[in-house]
């Protein structure tokens, strides 16, 4: 609805319509109420979506995509001298996924997770299990319940380390 108001204009005062949103941005009523609201609206859309990107580490029951060298090394107990980036886990149930990086003459066995399944698969460098290479693209499973196997880097590898549960079988 327009709004009326008086308009001085060659000597004469005149009555004059003028359109709803002319009033408003004269008035000051766009300036003074309307601008706060739309900049606190911006502000707290911009806050949801910053709080979306936060740094930690994704622990959440759908997929997640992640860089793995953005990941905070952990200390792997069932190697030996070696720090790991944890991809997946669970600590009730032990299973664990990671990305290890063995250094130059590097030692150890696979025995350090009894009654788990543990399966290795070599990203880069050469490791040896027991008596086996394994070059890039080489893969080991190791079912529950068998020996500790000697493990062993002569230049360093990066692997891919997953223990699993023990298969009810």
């Amino acid at each position: 609805m327009p709004r009326s108001t008086w308009m001085y204009e060659s000597g004469v005062i005149r009555d004059v319509f003028m359109p709803r949103s002319t009033w408003m941005y004269e008035s000051g009523v766009i300036r003074d109420v309307f601008m706060p609201m739309v900049r606190i609206l911006a502000l707290s859309i911009a806050s949801i979506f910053l709080a979306g990107c936060a740094g930690s580490s994704p622990k959440l029951p759908y997929p997640a995509f992640v860089q793995v060298d953005e990941l905070e090394d952990i200390f792997m107990a069932s190697l030996p001298g070696v720090r790991g980036k944890q991809l997946a886990g669970d600590p009730q149930t032990r299973r664990t996924s990671n990305r290890i990086d063995l250094p130059p003459a590097w030692k150890g066995t696979s025995g350090g997770v009894p009654g788990r399944a543990l399966e290795i698969f070599v990203l880069q460098g050469k490791l040896r299990i027991a008596d086996i290479d394994l070059p890039p693209g080489g893969y080991a499973f190791l079912p529950a319940g068998s020996l500790g196997f000697n493990l062993e880097t002569g230049h360093g590898a990066r692997i891919l380390y997953f223990v699993n549960d023990a298969d009810t079988e």
